[in-house]
């Protein structure tokens, strides 16, 4: 319920009560062992350190909430793996951003669906793109993008809508 609640404080632009909630739930999910609470609650947090210019804090958390334990799910390891690049190509990383985006590449593209962490690879893969001056490439992944979510009706978080729009506009 408490991932639900940062959730929604998120969308509702109330950031400061998001993190107090996110790093709530990932403190109690990191103590009692919980591997699945502390990955949610941490890739969370992590998407919300991103968004507001700290990518040394989603690191940490990130890091904090894969210590928990072993992910057996490829989904799984998917959603902390896309946000691991997100953060390496933010702190300038490009290159093990990719690597990161190759390693669960195939998992991605056998997902059904339009995922989070499909969207979220393929924003991923755009921005590297971008950052490379590969403008041909960066359109042909958005369009990727465009068709997954205009197929299966999923929308974008705001935020991520903003990441999008960054990145069309030059």
């Amino acid at each position: 319920m408490a991932l639900v609640d940062a959730l929604l404080a998120r969308h509702e632009d109330r950031l400061d009560d998001a993190e107090r909630i996110l790093r709530s739930t990932v403190n109690g999910a990191v103590a009692a062992g919980r591997v699945l609470h502390a990955l949610l609650g941490g890739v969370a947090l992590a998407d919300l350190c991103l968004d507001t210019g700290r990518p040394q804090e989603a690191e940490l958390a990130l890091e904090r909430a894969a210590s928990t334990g072993t992910l057996s799910d490829p989904a799984h390891v998917a959603r902390l793996e896309v946000r691991r690049a997100r953060v390496d190509r933010e702190l300038g990383r490009a290159g093990v951003a990719l690597r990161r985006l190759e390693l669960v590449g195939a998992h991605i593209e056998r997902s059904e669906g339009m995922p989070p962490e499909r969207s979220l690879w393929l924003i991923e893969r755009a921005s590297i793109d971008s950052e490379a001056g590969r403008t041909d490439d960066m359109l042909h992944t958005l369009g990727e993008l465009e068709e997954g979510l205009s197929r299966t009706g999923v929308t974008l978080p705001p935020w991520e809508v903003e990441r999008v729009r960054r990145l069309t506009a030059g």
